[in-house]
């Protein structure tokens, strides 16, 4: 057990105000800072060194005052022997009059350095020795004395306590900030689940709606197809029976071929129609499993007839198509990834203008490329069009989920999507796709 410091009143209400000054800090680099400085100003030392131990349990430097990198050196080596005595006995060390150095010799570092005088003190927590506090002076009339040594262990104590709870609070924080980022990246994880959820939500509503539609306008549409087909048939023999007679007038074979003309547009109607719904629903693939070996271009070929009303009149398309081998895919999806492409092309072009679709294989791979001439998309906007949310076309116009669905989806594909874009210009999103996919077992 350590003998009790003999301090001065007024030196116990310095440590008192010095106790509340560092343990009212919990930064452990501006805690370690106040302390030497308040251990040189109070004990008027000209240089001062904290060392603390390493997790190799090694005393380091953490702090040092009033020398340079080479100074730093020079006093940790000329003063090696004094900080190795305290770190082994745990005891203070006090030199009061170099070379005169009473059990511990100087060396001739110290008197090279002109040190006069040196005081090293333990920190400690728990009786555990966690580092050290060293200062000295080559001024004489500021030679440090019992006392100082007496008021220096105190003022450590108080130190030592102080660094341990910056420690920990130091370990708290980080902790903390761990445990932060988890909960952040549990959330982005939440967040995408989410916006998976959403849209396999919308594709099985809408998988369903299509079905219901395709069923309700083909029992019907059948009928007028068939009845067309039926009504010219007719008109065609009534046409032709009449004809035959001498004297048909005018004023019946013109009505009658007005009927049959009129059959003739409502069985091109018809045949108008069971394709939209043939479009549609390839678009949706209701008929077919999860994963399916299909041809790309007719996806992207239906997606553009199911889009047509957004480009018609005002931007050519053009479609430069390469020999692509047929891919393992979950149509439906890539089918929603061209919808959302193609749409944010046409919605981008505000007059008129080109989209061109260019694909090729090649490396094992299918590259598909959509470019259009449109407004393009800012610099600082080009790293986030992914994040689920972000949009640019304002309130009432996008829900800010279509790209980050459509990366989601070539995501799942083993895919990549890249984006290139020029303000004025245009932008280009070039999807590549492995020819397997992902397996179906995944």
């Amino acid at each position: 057990m350590p003998d009790q410091p003999n301090i001065t009143y007024a030196q116990l209400v310095t440590l008192l105000e010095v106790s509340r000054k560092i343990n009212s800090q919990l930064n452990l680099q501006m805690l370690l800072d106040e302390i030497m400085d308040l251990a040189i100003g109070l004990l008027h030392a000209e240089k001062g060194l904290i060392l603390l131990r390493n997790e190799s349990k090694e005393l380091t430097v953490q702090v040092a005052r009033h020398m340079d990198k080479h100074s730093i050196a020079d006093v940790v080596e000329l003063s090696r022997s004094i900080i190795k005595q305290v770190e082994k006995e745990g005891k203070s060390v006090l030199l009061q009059n170099v070379p005169d150095s009473g059990d511990i010799p100087s060396t001739s570092s110290m008197i090279r350095y002109k040190i006069k005088s040196v005081i090293c003190v333990p920190l400690r927590t728990k009786n555990k020795l966690i580092g050290t506090i060293y200062l000295d002076t080559t001024k004489s009339e500021h030679f440090f004395k019992k006392e100082d040594l007496e008021f220096l262990e105190g003022f450590a104590n108080l130190a030592g306590i102080a660094v341990e709870n910056a420690k920990n609070y130091q370990e708290v924080e980080q902790l903390v900030k761990e445990r932060t980022s988890d909960l952040e990246t549990a959330y982005e994880e939440l967040q995408a689940t989410q916006t998976q959820l959403i849209r396999s939500e919308k594709m099985a509503s809408l998988g369903q709606l299509v079905a219901g539609v395709a069923h309700e306008i083909n029992t019907p549409l059948g009928s007028i197809s068939s009845n067309a087909d039926m009504f010219i048939s007719t008109f065609a023999k009534l046409r032709n029976r009449l004809q035959s007679l001498e004297d048909s007038p005018d004023e019946i074979l013109k009505p009658i071929k007005i009927l049959e003309d009129l059959s003739q547009v409502n069985k091109m109607a018809s045949e108008r129609i069971k394709k939209i719904v043939g479009t549609l629903k390839n678009f949706a693939r209701l008929d077919e499993e999860e994963f399916k070996i299909v041809d790309i271009h007719e996806g992207i070929d239906s997606t553009l007839s199911l889009t047509a009303h957004l480009y018609r009149d005002r931007i050519e398309v053009v479609k430069e198509y390469g020999n692509l081998p047929k891919i393992n895919c979950h149509p439906s999806q890539l089918n929603q990834v061209f919808m959302n492409t193609l749409v944010n092309a046409c919605q981008s072009i505000k007059g008129k203008g080109t989209i061109t679709i260019k694909t090729r294989f090649s490396g094992g791979k299918i590259h598909l490329q959509f470019s259009d001439t449109g407004v393009g998309i800012a610099p600082e906007n080009l790293a986030k069009i992914f994040d689920p949310g972000f949009t640019t076309k304002g309130v009432g116009v996008g829900t800010g989920l279509g790209l980050s669905i459509s990366y989601k989806i070539i995501e799942e594909h083993s895919g990549k999507i890249d984006v290139y874009s020029k303000v004025g210009k245009g932008t280009t999103f070039t999807v590549h796709l492995p020819l397997e996919g992902k397996k179906q077992s995944e």
